[in-house]
C-alpha cells in the first residue's frame, strides 16, 4: 500500500482534535525508510494527540537489572537512570548504548522503529552514519508507560561485544519490570489528568491473518476509558478472546487492571516454529523461565 493513499484513507478517519486539544500535525514522509509506509501516518496522528508532561514525581534512585535475550541468546545490563523534573523532550525514555567506544542513542518514539518481527526492534544512532539495533523493548515500555517512567536507559553488553544490543527478557512479561522501576517513581494526584490519545473514527489495518480496529469510545471526548478486545486464532492448537478496561481517570485502579492483566502476558510460542527461528537468529535465548 503506497503512504499517499494510506494519507487519504486516514484523512477520512481522523480529523482535527476539539480546541481543548493540540492541533493534528501533517505527516512526513522522511520516516517511510525506517518503518513501513502504511504504519507512519496512523502512528503520527495518534502520537500529534498527546501531550507529553510529567505526570509523577521522579525519585533520585537508579535501578540495575541483567538479563538474557530472548532472541540474542546474550547477556545485557541495564541501568536505568530517573529523569529530574517534568521531561521537555518528545520521548520520556532514552536509550544509550556503547559499542567501540562510540555512544548510540534513541528515543523512545515510533520513527526510530526497525522492525516488528517477533519483537519491538528501535535503531541506535552515533556520531557517525553507523546505525545499531536496540530489540525487545515493548515489555519495558509497556511499564514504563504504565508508571510515566522519564529515564536514561543505557544497555550494556556483559561478556560479548555485538552491534544488536537487546533488553533482558526477565520473566518474558512486564510484570518484573513493573516490580524494578517502580521504586523509582512516585505517584502524582495529577495522575487522573493523564493525556490519553482519543480516536475520533474508525481505522481498521490488515496485514495478512493480523487485523487492529482502532474506534471511538461511545462517550467520546469525555471518556478516558481504553478498552482492549483480543482475539488469537492458532489452529488447532489455541483459539481464546479476552477484552481489557483501562479506566485512566481512576489511576490508582487502572494501575492494578494494568499489572494484573496486561503486565502479565507472557511471551509464548510453539514447538513447531523453533527450528525456522533458530535458521533467522531468533529465539536463541528462550526457554521456559522466559517464555510458554
Amino acid at each position: 500500500m503506497k503512504l499517499n493513499s494510506v494519507n487519504a484513507k486516514l484523512e477520512a478517519v481522523l480529523e482535527t482534535s476539539p480546541p481543548s486539544q493540540s492541533p493534528v500535525k501533517k505527516t512526513s514522509q522522511r520516516y517511510s525508510k525506517v518503518i513501513k509506509p502504511s504504519v507512519v501516518p496512523v502512528l503520527a496522528k495518534i502520537e500529534s494527540l498527546v501531550e507529553v508532561e510529567s505526570l509523577v514525581e521522579v525519585l533520585p534512585i537508579a535501578v540495575s537489572v541483567s538479563g538474557v535475550g530472548i532472541h540474542t541468546g546474550k547477556n545485557y545490563l541495564v541501568k536505568i537512570i530517573p529523569s529530574q523534573g517534568k521531561h521537555t523532550d518528545e520521548s520520556p525514555i532514552d536509550f544509550v548504548a556503547n559499542f567501540e567506544g562510540v555512544e548510540y542513542s534513541c528515543p523512545a518514539l515510533w520513527t526510530r522503529l526497525s522492525g516488528t518481527s517477533r519483537s519491538t526492534a528501535l535503531v541506535l544512532r552515533g556520531e557517525s552514519s553507523r546505525k545499531l539495533e536496540l530489540r525487545t523493548v515493548e515489555h519495558f515500555l509497556a511499564a514504563a508507560f504504565l508508571l510515566d517512567l522519564r529515564a536514561r536507559v543505557e544497555i550494556y553488553c556483559v561478556g560479548h561485544s555485538s552491534e544488536v544490543f537487546e533488553m533482558p527478557i526477565l520473566d518474558g512479561a512486564s510484570e518484573e519490570w513493573v516490580r524494578i522501576l517502580k521504586p523509582t517513581v512516585k505517584k502524582s494526584p495529577a495522575l487522573q489528568n493523564r493525556k490519553v490519545w482519543i480516536p475520533i473514527r474508525e481505522l481498521e489495518i490488515n496485514d495478512g491473518t493480523k487485523k487492529v480496529l482502532i474506534s471511538p469510545h461511545q462517550e467520546g471526548y469525555l471518556s478516558r476509558t481504553t478498552i482492549y478486545s483480543c482475539s488469537v486464532d492458532f489452529a488447532p492448537s489455541w483459539k481464546e478472546s479476552t477484552e481489557f478496561k483501562i479506566d485512566w481517570m481512576a489511576p490508582d485502579a487502572a494501575q492494578k487492571d494494568f499489572e494484573n492483566r496486561v503486565c502479565r502476558a507472557r511471551t509464548f510460542g510453539f514447538v513447531r516454529e523453533l527450528q525456522a527461528l533458530a535458521a533467522r537468529g531468533l529465539a536463541m535465548g528462550g526457554s521456559l523461565d522466559n517464555a510458554l
